[in-house]
Formats: C-alpha cells, structure tokens, sequence
C-alpha cells in the first residue's frame, strides 16, 4: 500500500506559530500586567493610606499640643481662677475670645471649681444648632457663662456679648449644672497633667466632643476645653473618596468619627460597626494581600495605631472595595498592550543607551549634590558632560556652593557683630565693667589653646577638633553676660547701697528729721511743765548733736566700701534701736505686688528708726521666705 505523505504550507505554519507565539506572549504579557498593576495599585493605596495615616496623627498630635500650650498659658494667670459676678467683665475675656477666635475648632474654654464656681465663653458660630438654641441675634458673638452662689442660692447667668465685648443681652436662671461632679473635673484632679476625656455628647452641640483638662497648680480650680468632633470629621471626609469608609476609634472600641458609614436601626453609633475586622485586629491576625470579605464584597483593609499624648492610642481603619482600587489598572491594561510591545521593541536599545548618557552625570549631579547638602562647598566641582541642560546645572550647582559659602561667612559676620555690638551694650552700662565682656573671650580662647594642646593630666582627653568648635566657644564667652541687658542700671552701676530707682537714704533723714523735731516738741512740752529751761534746751542740743552723728554714720556707711568693721555694726544696731511714731497708713496707694509683701497695722504705730522688714524684699523672695 503507498503510503500518504502529508504537507503543509509554511506560510499558514508560520503564521499559526506566529499568532501563537503572539497570543502567548500576550496571555503572558496580561497576566503580568495584571499581577504587577494589582501590586502597584495596592502599593499605592497602602502608600496612600500611609500619607492619610501620618496627616491623621499629626492632626491629633497638633490638636493634643496646641490644646497643651492654651491650657499651659491660662494656667500661669491667676485670674484665670476668678468668676466674674453679674455685669462685672473677666480680666482674662479678651484672651479667651481672641484664643477662640483663632483656634475655630474649640466650642469653649472655661474654668470650674470644687465649689460649684464656673465661668465659660462659648463660640456662637461654632454651630447652627446652637445657634437656634440660644436664639442668637444678629450682633451677638460670644455666649459668657457664670455659675456662683448669690444671695445663698446658685445661680446661672447667661451673658451675650458682641464682637467688641460688649453686653447685648443678659439671663439669669436657677444653676443646675456643677462642674465639681463632672467627669473632666475629678480625672483632671487626680492628674498632673492634661487629661482628655472620651468622646460624649455636648448637650448645647447635640454632638459628640472630647475635653481636655488640666487641674490648676495650688488651686481648686480645673481649667477646661471642649472639642467638637464636626471638625475632626471634616477634617476626615477631604481624605477619602466617597466610596472608601474611614473609622477612627480608640482600643476600646468606642468610635471617635465614621465617614462615608450609614449605621443600621439596631447598630450603636459609638462603637466601632465590624466585628469581622475587630476579630481580626484583636488576634493580630495577618491578612493575605490586606483583604478582608464583608457581605460578600472583598475590601482593601487598611489599620494604624494614631499616637495621642494625654490618652489612650487610636485606631484608624480604612476600607475601599478591590473594584475601586483595580477599575482604572484593569481598564488601562488593555488599551496600554499592543502599544507596549510595539514601543518596548523599538525603543529599548534606544532607552538603554539614552539612559546610560543621562544617567551617569546624574549621578556626578548627586555626589556634588550631597557635598552641598553636607556644607562641603569648596570641594563641590563641574562634571564633565556633552549634555547642555546637565553642564549648566553643574555650573549653577558650582555657582550656587559659592553663594552659600560667601552667604553663610557673611550670616557668621553679621552674627558676630550683633554679638559683639550687645556685649559693648552691657560693659557700656557700668563705668566699673567696662572691657569685661570683651576681655573675657580673649582669656577664654587663649585658656582653650592651653588646654587643647595639652596632652596630660586633666586635660589629656580635652580638645578643640575644627574651627566650628573653636567659633562656638568664642561665642559662648561673648554672651556669658548676656542678661546683664536686661538688669536695671541701678544694679549694675549701684552708686549707693540704698540705691534703687532713687537713693532711699532720704527716707532715712527724713525719719532722723522727725525724732529732731519730735526732741524740739519734747523739751517745749518739758518747759511748760515747769522745767528748767536752760537744763533742757542744753538737753535738746546734746541729743539733738548726737541725732545729727548718727545720721553721718549711717550716710557714710551708705557709700562706704563693701565691708563694714564690727565696730560699724554695731553702731548700726544701736542706731537702730532709736524710735518714731508713724501716724499715717503705709498700705494705702500701692501696687498690688506691694500689697501682698505689707500687713496692715493700726496707727499711731512706734517704729525703731532702722529695721528689717518683710516688705522690703522682692515678691518673689518672700514666697520663698514664708515657704509659699
């Protein structure tokens, strides 16, 4: 039997392997696109989520701080205890509004007391719900709350005021609210520092907040601030698109903000909503590819722990279905292939050596770069390249370490003048002085050479390695004195030893004038009595001799030399022991810093001529005294 030989066309063969191979390297090229475009846009969201992540937490850490520094600063004021009565203007209320003025998140900032005391500004246009519940008027700005105990009954008066503070209304009700008994107060109290409270409902709001609070030092008094959540959830919903679902909500479950979550009937809006991912959280369990299945729909899961400096960690969940994720990859696979294969056979020798033309001086650019970046300005050079763009940059590169060289040496000589011009500032302010600041950085550069050089003993380990070192000890020695700018000429220049803005020997005289005259007074008194009045104006002129004596001593000792022999001291005390009647009350026309060092005696009061009393020392150095 002949046998039947088989052929075939080689075009159609070629074709066929042609097609296959084609169609392969297509299934191929998908495939990988897909694999590779799922990676990225998973990277990308992750990177994403990440970015929202860091913005969360730095929002809550620059909420947390700037709460931290209103309540540090109002805490320093002592009028930040005080209840302002009926009518009666806080001397700390144009602080308050301004503070709320430019921090437009805060709903209030107050003050409450163990014994029932509160007084609190509220922002009327933090919201239109309270807006309608006070019934706002058109001029009307900020919402003055005061709770004190009047005529032995508590009382709540409700103070509207415009933009200028000015009163435009007032209420006065029966108080029912004691902040004594709320939960921001008693944690406050137990702590030393800011608390912040859990979120709860505002019921002036009909929204949920959080306070912060801290207890006032030497005080009954906590000093508060209430937060509406509104603008943490605004905040949240311009950081994701509508069809992702963002959750923030401390360990314990509860929920501080939801976006794009529309709660059921029977679900609690205070709790975090999926039991699936608190599962899932709660037993650190690892998810493939960060996806999680919720009612049949797969979603990219997202979760970071948001540091908070007065409170628990809190957690941020995000979630956005895979479909919204891979929609704009998957669609863009199929138009970007052909195009792809035709431009990667082309193109990649091309690609290749373009990229090692570019890239190598690129990567002279960075080295010279990142000699810049390190200071090292002489050291940065011109790279050899043929590329025009890339030659003028090594020459900007070039010229702009030149200009930041010359720039900085300049910055240093400015530096070093100011530095220069307020140590001559200081030594200007005493004749006695003059030079020491000038003098002192030349002793100390020319201790430090010693000591550097120095390769033994104590100073074996000691050295000053560059000229950086040595700059920075040379300005230190310039500014040692640096507060002397600040001290009072009086004191560093103190002609007398009585001196202070005027020379108080002249309230000494005026006490000796007083005992002179009182003598004159006594021996006319001791004549009409029927005395002899010889005996006693010789009297009067001996003691009234004496007197004058006493006086030189005691003005000599004023401008005498820093020391005094005991024989001096002792005159001194003796001196002192003399006596005088004050009449007249030495607290009335003073400060108040006055006030405080002085305790009001009834007159006439007889005083000794020189004494050493309480109120004769600063504020400060009393507290410190009376262990305050």
């Amino acid at each position: 039997m002949k046998k039947t030989k088989f052929y075939i066309k080689i075009r159609p063969t070629i074709s066929f392997i042609l097609i296959a191979l084609i169609s392969s390297v297509i299934v191929v090229t998908l495939s990988l696109n897909y694999y590779f475009s799922k990676e990225l846009a998973f990277s990308a969201t992750k990177e994403k989520f990440d970015q929202i992540s860091q913005k969360v937490e730095q929002k809550v850490k620059e909420t947390d701080k700037r709460n931290n520094d209103i309540i540090s600063i109002f805490e320093l004021y002592k009028a930040s205890q005080e209840t302002a009565l009926k009518n009666k203007r806080h001397p700390l209320l144009p602080l308050l509004t301004t503070t709320l003025n430019n921090n437009p998140y805060i709903y209030a900032l107050y003050v409450g007391n163990k014994n029932g005391n509160f007084y609190e500004v509220i922002n009327l246009e933090i919201s239109k719900k309270l807006e309608e519940k006070y019934k706002k008027q058109k001029d009307e700005r900020w919402l003055i709350i005061k709770i004190y105990e009047e005529e032995g009954k508590r009382v709540q008066y409700e103070e509207f005021l415009n933009k200028n503070l000015e009163q435009v209304r007032s209420i006065k009700k029966e108080a029912v609210y004691n902040p004594s008994l709320r939960p921001w107060f008693l944690e406050a109290l137990k702590n030393d520092d800011i608390i912040k409270t859990k979120p709860y409902m505002y019921i002036n709001l009909e929204a949920k907040g959080i306070t912060y609070a801290k207890a006032i030092k030497n005080s009954n008094s906590v000093f508060g601030i209430d937060i509406s959540l509104e603008s943490i959830n605004n905040f949240l919903s311009n950081q994701v698109d509508s069809k992702s679902q963002l959750f923030l909500f401390k360990n314990t479950q509860e929920l501080i903000a939801s976006i794009n979550y529309s709660f059921k009937k029977d679900e609690n809006p205070n709790l975090f909503p999926y039991k699936e991912i608190l599962k899932v959280l709660n037993k650190q369990k690892v998810l493939k590819e960060n996806i999680i299945k919720i009612d049949n729909i797969e979603y990219f899961l997202y979760f970071s722990k948001i540091d908070s400096k007065y409170s628990e960690k809190e957690d941020l969940v995000i979630l956005t279905p895979i479909e919204n994720i891979m929609y704009s990859f998957t669609k863009k696979i199929y138009y970007s292939f052909f195009i792809t294969i035709v431009i990667l056979t082309f193109t990649i020798p091309l690609i290749w050596y373009s990229t090692k033309i570019l890239v190598n001086p690129i990567h002279k650019l960075a080295k010279e770069n990142e000699k810049i970046i390190n200071r090292n300005f002489e050291k940065v050079e011109n790279i050899n390249t043929n590329i025009k763009e890339l030659h003028e940059l090594s020459n900007s590169l070039v010229n702009m370490s030149n200009s930041l060289k010359e720039y900085e040496n300049k910055q240093k000589e400015l530096m070093d003048s100011f530095i220069k011009l307020l140590a001559n500032a200081i030594d200007a302010k005493s004749k006695y002085t003059g030079g020491h600041c000038e003098r002192v950085p030349v002793l100390t550069m020319l201790l430090a050479k010693k000591a550097s050089e120095c390769k033994e003993g104590i100073f074996k380990e000691f050295e000053l390695k560059n000229e950086e070192e040595k700059r920075e000890l040379s300005v230190a020695a310039w500014l040692h004195d640096c507060g002397k700018i600040t001290t009072p000429e009086y004191v560093v220049d103190k002609a007398t030893k009585l001196e202070t803005i005027y020379n108080r020997i002249h309230e000494i005289r005026t006490r000796f004038e007083v005992i002179h005259r009182d003598i004159t007074i006594k021996m006319y008194e001791n004549i009409l009595n029927g005395s002899n009045e010889t005996k006693e104006k010789q009297k009067a002129k001996r003691e009234q001799e004496e007197l004058i004596k006493e006086f030189e001593a005691i003005a000599k000792a004023n401008i005498g030399s820093e020391f005094m022999t005991d024989e001096d001291i002792e005159k001194i005390k003796e001196i002192s022991k003399r006596t005088w009647i004050r009449n007249f009350d030495n607290t009335i026309g003073l400060s108040n810093e006055e006030k405080q060092r002085l305790v009001s005696i009834q007159t006439p009061k007889i005083e000794n001529l020189l004494s050493d009393k309480l109120e004769h020392l600063d504020l400060a150095t009393v507290y410190r005294t009376q262990n305050i």
